[in-house]
């Protein structure tokens, strides 16, 4: 037996030697690929994730652009809605301002008419409207004292031709002074709003009171009547009167069609508390 390797042992040890190298090899490839399979599976999912913050944050973006958009379409057609509502009050003012004018130019002239129409039977009916209103100035004291009796006889030359031209029926005086009794209640009365089915007319013989009207077309307005003064309130206009809190002082003629027609008809509004306070300065 020899201690020489041999050709063949030689191959063998050269054999383990490549082996033990291909397994070292396999180990390191496998540890590589291992390394890399993870390097691509890290980088898929940080691609993904990437993707999907990416794609969130384009859907917020959207979102902030619709909010934006949304809003500014919202200011657009408030913008819009004020512009057609000032267009269209523009407009009912206008209506309003016409209706208002044509019912104030019927309100005077129909005013006109009665004055025109009583001044020219004063004057036809000679001095018996100017004696009454002698005797009262030269009697003051007796101012309150005055009967309906001697007014309606003084001034029924003058109402007669009036009454018959415009068809009214019958006339009264209303008298109203500091002694009428349940002046509170009565000036109460007359203050709700209240429209009639006829016209009220009405001549003041003495003194001086407020009519106020509610047209609903224009802001509340009032008319002073004095002495000598005719006014004539077209059928259904809201208005009320006022001979004031304290001395009042109104004597006047009435003129009917029908005293059925002078029934007030209370509107209820409760409108006439806003002018309570308004005064007049008595002369």
């Amino acid at each position: 037996k020899t201690n020489k390797d041999l050709h063949w042992d030689y191959v063998l040890k050269e054999m383990k030697w490549l082996a033990k190298d291909f397994d070292a090899e396999r180990s390191r490839h496998k540890g590589n690929a291992k390394k890399l399979s993870k390097a691509v599976e890290s980088y898929f999912k940080t691609k993904d994730a990437r993707a999907l913050q990416k794609a969130k944050e384009e859907i917020k973006g959207v979102h902030r652009i619709a909010s934006k958009i949304s809003r500014d379409v919202r200011k657009f057609w408030l913008k819009i809605n004020k512009v057609i509502a000032f267009k269209q009050k523009s407009e009912s003012d206008e209506v309003r301002q016409r209706a208002m004018d044509k019912h104030l130019v019927f309100l005077v002239k129909q005013t006109e008419r009665y004055t025109s129409m009583l001044s020219e039977n004063l004057t036809q009916g000679g001095t018996v409207g100017l004696q009454l209103d002698r005797g009262v100035k030269r009697k003051k004291d007796d101012e309150a004292d005055a009967s309906s009796e001697i007014i309606l006889k003084a001034y029924h030359k003058d109402l007669l031709p009036f009454m018959k031209n415009g068809g009214y029926e019958t006339a009264d005086v209303i008298s109203i002074n500091s002694t009428t009794d349940n002046y509170d209640a009565i000036r109460t009365k007359f203050l709700a709003e209240h429209t009639h089915t006829e016209d009220e007319i009405r001549f003041f013989v003495d003194g001086s009171g407020l009519f106020w009207f509610n047209l609903e077309t224009e802001p509340v307005f009032n008319v002073l009547c004095e002495r000598g003064d005719l006014i004539s309130v077209p059928a259904g206009s809201k208005h009320w009167f006022d001979a004031g809190e304290k001395n009042p002082f109104v004597k006047a003629i009435r003129i009917f069609i029908d005293m059925s027609g002078w029934v007030p008809h209370y509107t209820e509004s409760k409108i006439e508390l806003n002018y309570l306070d308004f005064k007049v300065e008595r002369k």
